[in-house]
């Protein structure tokens, strides 16, 4: 039985169902958009059609969404002051949603989403629990508790809450 978010997976398909290549170091958690070449043109390619699928067993209507990371330990840069952050550390939460890819913000509703994503960065993916990502950075003051990252430090419990389909069954 599950209460608000127990865990949400999410599945990632490319243009013509190639999967994107894996990167060593890069948790299977995240997105590898560093070295794509799906066409085998011997190019990084610029950009990459993506289809996601979500599937919640929660019993709340989250937020999923994606941010960008700057290495596969979840590193991002705060895009107010620049100072680099590491999961855990205090304004991970707020500069995580604010690198986050807006056109990448579902919910259970949301079912299928396709969309074109630019080459070149890592992705990592969120939840907001029962609430929007704008709803987790006002309410983060008071509490932080609702809001989840595939890496477990900057998760207020410390624990999983984010898998992919290929770690499903591990």
């Amino acid at each position: 039985e599950y209460g608000a978010v127990d865990y949400i997976q999410f599945e990632q398909l490319s243009e013509a169902s190639t999967p994107v290549p894996a990167t060593a170091g890069i948790s299977d958690k995240l997105i590898d958009l560093t070295q794509v070449d799906l066409d085998n043109d011997g190019k990084l390619d610029d950009q990459v059609k993506m289809t996601f699928q979500t599937e919640s067993k929660a019993w709340f209507d989250n937020t999923v969404g994606f941010y960008v990371v700057q290495d596969g330990n979840g590193v991002i840069a705060d895009p107010v002051s620049g100072k680099t952050l590491n999961p855990g550390d205090d304004g991970y939460l707020q500069a995580a949603i604010a690198n986050r890819i807006t056109d990448l913000d579902m919910t259970r509703s949301t079912g299928t989403l396709t969309t074109t994503l630019k080459a070149g960065q890592i992705l990592a993916p969120f939840i907001v629990a029962n609430d929007t990502p704008e709803g987790a950075i006002a309410r983060t003051r008071r509490n932080m508790k609702n809001t989840y990252f595939a890496f477990e430090a900057a998760n207020a419990d410390q624990v999983a809450h984010i898998r992919s389909s290929s770690t499903e069954n591990q």
